[in-house]
């Protein structure tokens, strides 16, 4: 599920409170990223291995005497590109969505986002078990 789809149809946040939650997750993961944290190799080795793999078939299929067009090999390469990006990207942000979330005054679990409305601050996400803790009051 992608977070406009999570803001808009789970949470309700009205088009403007959307675009200040994930504008402001965004800051929060740029203020926390490190230059060559293990997501972003990751991420960079996805990437790569998409764009070799597709290269491979290609060559393949040129060996077998099936060529495909020039323009389609490059479309379909930067496709799975920018789809591995997009999806990695999400992964990586979502946390801080939930943060935000959270700090607006939306009870959602700070694991997978569950909306809490109606349970108990004790007791664990039906979604995927986490305890949440009670914050601590000075």
């Amino acid at each position: 599920m992608s977070i406009k789809s999570y803001l808009e149809k789970d949470i309700g946040l009205p088009t403007k409170d959307r675009r200040d939650v994930v504008r402001a997750a965004y800051r929060a993961k740029n203020r926390s990223a490190k230059a060559f944290s293990r997501e972003s190799l990751l991420f960079v080795g996805a990437i790569l291995l998409a764009v070799v793999a597709f290269a491979v078939v290609s060559v393949l299929l040129s060996v077998a005497g099936i060529g495909l067009p020039r323009i389609l090999t490059h479309a379909v390469a930067g496709g799975s590109a920018a789809a591995i990006t997009s999806v990695v990207v999400a992964y990586q942000v979502k946390p801080y969505v939930y943060a935000e979330l959270r700090a607006r005054g939306y009870n959602v679990c700070p694991e997978c986002g569950y909306l809490r409305t109606g349970l108990n601050d004790t007791a664990p996400c039906p979604e995927c078990g986490r305890v949440i803790e009670p914050e601590r009051q000075n």
